[in-house]
């Protein structure tokens, strides 16, 4: 395409920036009242370390800071929601009533996206020489 060629380290800044903010926005909570999520995981600690790779990994993906394992982090924690979401509670695809796994499913594309590809040429991997 001879209009956006050669923005694919815009489009990969894009992606850190959406993947990075939905991954804070969805620890915050985990980090300030792991208590409240107790119920659901169990026990205080598993949600605390769920929220801390949210929102560090959430941080380093936006900043493009070892992006690759911010990405396995993100990999990760999406497979095992998407294990809770499909084997324990059964939820379906996609519902207006019930909870869908079908944004975690995209999140998981996006996490896979960022540790295959990496950060590209805007950010810090790069600046360190870990890009490319």
């Amino acid at each position: 395409m001879i209009i956006f060629n050669n923005l694919q380290d815009l489009g990969l800044l894009a992606l850190r920036i959406a993947i990075g903010s939905i991954f804070i926005y969805h620890g915050l909570p985990k980090l300030k009242k792991p208590k409240a999520m107790e119920q659901m995981f169990g026990n205080i600690w598993f949600p605390f370390l769920i929220g801390l790779g949210e929102f560090v990994g959430g941080i380093a993906a936006i900043l493009g800071f070892y992006t690759e394992i911010a990405g396995l982090i993100f990999v990760i924690l999406m497979l095992g929601a998407l294990y809770f979401k499909l084997l324990t509670s059964k939820a379906p695809f996609s519902s207006m009533k019930k909870l869908g796994w079908e944004f975690d499913l995209i999140l998981l594309g996006g996490a896979l996206a960022l540790l295959f590809i990496g950060a590209g040429n805007i950010s810090i991997d790069a600046v360190i020489g870990l890009w490319p």
